[in-house]
């Protein structure tokens, strides 16, 4: 006596009809991973397969765009993204969309930390550029779709827009956010270094975003009057104006000298006098393996119907750097999300119907037909 084997065809089908409900009870749901970048670095060879950092994001419509600082081991420059729900990212097949500038220009070596806003039907773009050494000055362009730009010759050193000073921001000028204002105006606040590693953040206006005047209050936001955790350097700045409240906010990275880049949040109703919350409100993860595990910086944040949205550099534990998500109802308290680990539930609902159909029904049949001969 012995068990008889089923037949292939009923093997078949079995597998089928697991494998499907398999499908269904384990990816239907996507699951979200609390450690995972939604714009991570390019495949080997390409142009920012060693980082992707500093990005500005806008909602266009119902369309989140993305341009964003690449590096490929030499330098940097800018690429561009489109997502449905500022998660899921596409990258622009024809990246990068600006790149180093011709010799003897501001930013004939890099291109970086781009500021897009959208002003009537013109995309409008600010971006820190270098020479040799590196010097980074603060350039522009325009375009009237997002992804062909016209860089404009500034009447500043070397075709830049704003220059170096002769303070805090005497060595470098970068790392900046434009809004435009109620009045028409342009407000940039920008970071300046003095040439000793201290990072303070300038403002600067402007009429039509071409020529900028530094306030002479400058610098507008420091190491001091904060907490111990930002006492030597704050910079690259984010700032929005939220208009039913008539006041401004500001999240920027901020460090000192014995701990690593994490990001704060400060406040203001003149753009000028700044004051800080206490303590950084968002920080790395400090778990091994994550992307974002050793520091936070270089925050863009929007208002997207009642809901802060901000989206960070995180650095991992080989100085890599990709880009991570974060929501928070009030600006302060910070929810990471992720790129979801499995995105094919519905396909696999599709094959369990497929399978079921095309295989398991068919031996169903047979088998009822084998029933019926007995």
């Amino acid at each position: 006596m012995y068990i008889k084997t089923p037949k292939r065809g009923i093997l078949v089908g079995i597998a089928a009809v697991v494998l499907s409900f398999l499908l269904v009870a384990g990816y239907t749901a996507p699951v979200l991973a609390d450690t995972e970048p939604v714009l991570d670095i390019g495949a080997s060879g390409t142009w920012d397969d060693t980082r992707v950092d500093r990005a500005c994001i806008i909602k266009d419509g119902g369309l989140y765009k993305m341009w964003y600082s690449g590096h490929n081991g030499s330098n940097y420059q800018i690429g561009y993204a489109t997502s449905n729900d500022g998660i899921l990212w596409e990258k622009y097949s024809g990246n990068p969309v600006l790149t180093a500038g011709s010799s003897g220009r501001f930013d004939e070596d890099n291109v970086m930390s781009p500021w897009v806003i959208k002003d009537g039907s013109t995309y409008k773009m600010w971006y820190s550029g270098s020479q040799t050494g590196p010097v980074w000055r603060i350039g522009y362009a325009t375009s009237s779709d997002g992804i062909s730009w016209t860089k404009f010759d500034g009447s500043e050193t070397a075709q830049s827009v704003l220059d170096l000073g002769a303070g805090f921001d005497v060595h470098d000028v970068f790392h900046c956010t434009v809004i435009k204002n109620e009045t028409d105006y342009f407000e940039m606040w920008y970071t300046g270094n003095d040439g000793s590693s201290n990072l303070a953040i300038g403002h600067a206006w402007s009429s039509d975003g071409e020529s900028w005047t530094k306030n002479s209050a400058n610098p507008v936001m420091d190491g001091t009057g904060g907490d111990s955790w930002d006492d030597t350097n704050v910079f690259s700045p984010c700032v929005i104006k939220v208009a039913e409240y008539a006041d401004y906010r500001m999240w920027y990275s901020g460090g000192n000298d014995s701990n690593t880049y994490k990001i704060g949040r400060a406040g203001c109703n003149d753009g000028v006098s700044w004051f800080k919350n206490l303590g950084p409100v968002f920080s790395e993860s400090g778990q091994a393996g994550d992307f974002d595990e050793i520091e936070v910086l270089a925050p863009c944040v929007i208002n997207d119907g009642g809901t802060y949205k901000m989206w960070y550099t995180g650095v991992d534990s080989s100085s890599t750097n990709r880009i991570g998500y974060a929501i928070s109802d009030d600006g302060i308290d910070w929810t990471r999300v992720s790129v979801p680990e499995f995105q094919i539930g519905s396909l696999g609902f599709l094959t369990m119907l497929m399978l079921t159909m095309g295989v398991a029904v068919p031996v169903t049949t047979v088998l009822a037909k084998k029933r019926k001969r007995k």
